[in-house]
């Protein structure tokens, strides 16, 4: 078989999956409900809710994120902030903003047990302090629009929900980062098997750290984050603990009513998924992650590189073939790339030109998720806040897996 054979063969192969990729992750943006777009009357009795909000070294954003959970106006709200070892002030910041409202609460964690990661920790922490029917999981780094609160909570219970999910809006500094991120966001929901989430039989879930609200009476019926005390993706492990206690869940896009600065740099995204990415793309496996990061960068760079602008085809009709689908390539992701910017909240030209570089976004992915496995088992361990866990220890106790 010639060269030109092989290669055509590749760029057809590469190109397929691409475009099998971006219907799905387009699939999965239109069939999502997006929280900006509906208006539910209100209940006419409000459950008590409690917002737990974890934080370590958070000094910057704590109190902006704080300042907008205040300004929401749901009427039976507590709110339990967890300084979970900080050594930044975050600790003094937490009680002062205590100080100023009736409806906060500190809990400050001094020691981590052995066998727990930190945020779980600090969640199960900030959990015994609550006292609401409906408790919500959100980060220090969240800021809430007002009504958003009151908007979840009713189409949670109006739904008989056990669990509501939303995905926020990512803030981003550069454009390299602004690219990963988009790309991120695509994996995400891309990834989602719905079918899977509804089928009460099958292990999968899927939560959002930043916006993870559920029903007491069925997390209390659960194993609770004594079960997920060393998963890493402990969101995602929170909605399959509550689906293992018979809960019913719905995703929703967040994207005009929550946001965060995830990381301030391309370079501090890398650095902080360092301790997620090997075990939730690869579950802790060498093979599993560099198969992972093979497909990334077949589907990212296949199309580009096995380009017919860069070969000459062995036929005519083939170029003809190629040709056509490398316009479908091209035309496909601007298309994604327009739909999912417009899908956000506003319009930014840059955002909107870097969602045009999912190709390179794929890589970068490839690229974080090699990075992390060659740390970890470089390591023997994750290093994260200051406290090494063993992989095995963490292979132990993972529940969500990979697919």
């Amino acid at each position: 078989m010639s060269f030109a054979v092989v290669r055509e063969v590749l760029f057809v192969f590469a190109s397929s999956l691409y475009l099998f990729f971006v219907l799905r992750a387009f699939l999965a943006f239109a069939t999502t409900p997006r929280l900006g777009g509906v208006s539910p009357p209100p209940l006419h009795e409000w459950p008590k809710l409690s917002i737990v909000v974890a934080a370590c070294n958070e000094v910057e954003t704590i109190e902006a994120s704080v300042d907008s959970l205040l300004r929401v106006d749901y009427p039976n709200l507590q709110i339990v902030l967890v300084n979970d070892r900080s050594t930044d002030g975050t600790g003094a910041l937490v009680d002062r903003l205590v100080a100023r409202d009736p409806r906060l609460s500190a809990v400050h964690v001094n020691a981590l047990p052995e066998g727990w990661l930190g945020k779980v920790h600090a969640l199960a922490r900030g959990l015994e302090n609550a006292t609401g029917e409906w408790i919500l999981f959100a980060d220090a780094d969240i800021i809430f629009t007002q009504g958003v609160v009151e908007k979840a909570v009713t189409l949670a219970v109006r739904g008989e929900l056990d669990h509501l999910t939303a995905v926020p809006f990512v803030e981003t500094r550069s454009f390299v980062q602004t690219v990963a991120l988009s790309t991120f966001g695509v994996l995400l929901l891309g990834g989602i098997q719905k079918r899977r989430v509804r089928d009460p039989k099958a292990d999968f879930a899927v939560g959002i750290g930043a916006f993870n609200l559920f029903r007491r009476a069925t997390y209390d019926r659960s194993e609770g984050l004594e079960w997920l005390r060393l998963e890493v993706a402990d969101d995602s492990g929170l909605a399959l603990v509550l689906k293992r206690a018979g809960g019913k869940s719905q995703l929703w896009l967040g994207l005009s009513e929550i946001s965060l600065l995830w990381y301030p740099s391309f370079r501090a995204t890398v650095r902080g998924l360092e301790k997620n990415m090997f075990a939730i793309a690869g579950s802790y496996s060498v093979t599993q992650t560099l198969l992972v990061c093979a497909s990334l960068s077949l589907v990212g760079a296949g199309p580009v590189a096995f380009s017919p602008v860069f070969f000459h085809s062995s036929t005519l009709v083939a170029a003809a073939f190629q040709a056509a689908l490398a316009g479908a390539v091209a035309v496909s992701t601007l298309f994604l790339g327009i739909y999912t910017h417009f899908a956000e909240r506003k319009f930014d030209a840059q955002r909107l030109f870097a969602s045009f570089f999912l190709p390179v976004g794929l890589c970068l992915s490839a690229f974080i998720v090699f990075r992390s496995m060659w740390v970890c088992v470089r390591q023997g361990a994750i290093t994260w806040r200051g406290t090494r866990y063993p992989l095995e220890a963490m292979r132990r106790g993972q529940r969500i897996r990979a697919t």
